[in-house]
């Protein structure tokens, strides 16, 4: 389970970066 979880939250992490990364240089854009 502990380790699903960190898959997961692994990935959840790495799409939330490459959103917030373009959202900024959308912005700054």
């Amino acid at each position: 389970i502990l380790r699903k979880a960190r898959c997961s939250t692994n990935r959840i992490g790495r799409t939330v970066a490459a959103v917030h990364a373009i959202e900024i240089a959308w912005r700054s854009g």
